[in-house]
């Protein structure tokens, strides 16, 4: 996630009450290898405190609070003959993203390391791993608390955290996501705030405050209160598709139909496009002859529900499809790799019997 308005990202971390695992105020500090060290040791504790990055800040005087300017160019600096961006990207392993910026507000000049943690294991520099312990560096070895935990967050990386989209403004917020699912399936009362909205928002997932004025979408977002998913490039793929044959078998097709809302937003309707064009039946209930779908709502709503919900977000390719037959209702979660694996519904089950899984 770039940084695009660094004067107002420096103005939100300075609100913060002190200095925290997660963010480091310095002066001037030209030793390439202590900032090293602090990369490690700030993304470590980042991951650890579950922020999705860590700041080191140099101009601001670490008591006071002032902003004082810095005679630091991270940018220029070298150490040996290779620049430092690169020579410090070389050192951190595994690669993380590391954005290094210097930049002027009001007439003062500042630099500022940005870290995004590693979901995959602790961070090393130069082989050893670092970790903040109150306001100190420390090496994570002499913590083995701090490590187990550190090992345990790395493997809580999910894709519904990552970011669809970022740097959106607050009014793009609301022409990219639809909110009112949230409070529809919660019988939560909607507030006329829209800050109070976008609070809710945050709290539950789908989105992130970049500290900078503006927000990022996450993938959670993206998927469920989505307005329009394929404006999303990470989901633009797990859209479901919902086709129907004339037969039994895929000779010929009627018609084919794809979504584009986000599941919380569309699920609703997409359940009453698809209940109005099942194979149907007469039957007479309570009395009274209707025209009833071959199969239960109560099922297609089940299977399609989980289809969506434990399909593998991190495989690309086709998204969840849904076909209807003459004789069954087949439900794939996606495709990878050319393996599908599917749940039928067939025509007079009921509902234990709904769940048979076939793979072609």
């Amino acid at each position: 996630m770039p940084i695009h308005d660094p004067c107002a990202l420096l103005n939100r971390l300075l609100e913060e009450p002190t200095e925290s695992a997660w963010l480091e105020f310095k002066v001037n500090n030209k030793d390439p290898r202590e900032i090293g060290e602090y990369v490690s040791a700030l993304a470590n504790s980042a991951m650890l405190a579950g922020r999705d990055r860590a700041f080191l800040v140099f101009g601001i005087e670490d008591r006071t609070r002032s902003k004082v300017g810095t005679e630091l160019r991270l940018q220029q600096l070298k150490h040996g003959n290779e620049d430092f961006t690169n020579w410090l990207a070389r050192m951190v392993e595994p690669r993380v993203l590391i954005e290094v910026l210097d930049f002027v507000c009001d007439g003062l000049t500042y630099s500022v390391v940005a870290i995004e943690p590693s979901y995959e294991r602790p961070v090393k520099f130069a082989g050893t791993e670092f970790v903040r312990i109150g306001e100190n560096k420390k090496k994570l070895a002499e913590f083995p608390e701090h490590e187990r935990a550190l090992w345990i967050a790395t493997g809580r990386r999910r894709f519904e955290t990552a970011v669809a989209s970022s740097n959106v403004t607050a009014h793009n917020v609301f022409a990219t996501l639809d909110p009112d699912p949230i409070y529809d399936l919660t019988g939560e009362p909607k507030p006329k705030n829209p800050q109070e909205i976008v609070r809710k928002m945050v709290d539950a997932g789908f989105l992130l405050d970049n500290l900078e004025g503006r927000f990022d979408i996450t993938n959670l977002g993206a998927i469920m209160p989505g307005r329009d998913v394929t404006v999303f490039p990470s989901i633009a793929g797990k859209t479901v598709r919902i086709v129907k044959y004339a037969g039994r078998d895929k000779s010929r097709s009627d018609f084919e139909q794809e979504g584009k809302k986000g599941y919380a937003v569309g699920f609703t309707g997409m359940m009453r496009f698809l209940m109005e064009r099942l194979p149907k039946e007469e039957r007479y209930i309570d009395g009274v002859r209707r025209m009833v779908p071959h199969f239960p709502e109560t099922a297609v709503r089940e299977v399609i529900a989980n289809a969506l919900i434990h399909q593998d977000f991190m495989a690309t390719g086709v998204g969840p499809v849904v076909e209807i037959y003459e004789n069954r209702l087949e439900v794939t979660p996606g495709r990878e790799h050319n393996r599908r694996l599917a749940v039928q519904i067939f025509r007079g089950t009921s509902v234990p019997a709904a769940f048979n899984e076939v793979e072609s």
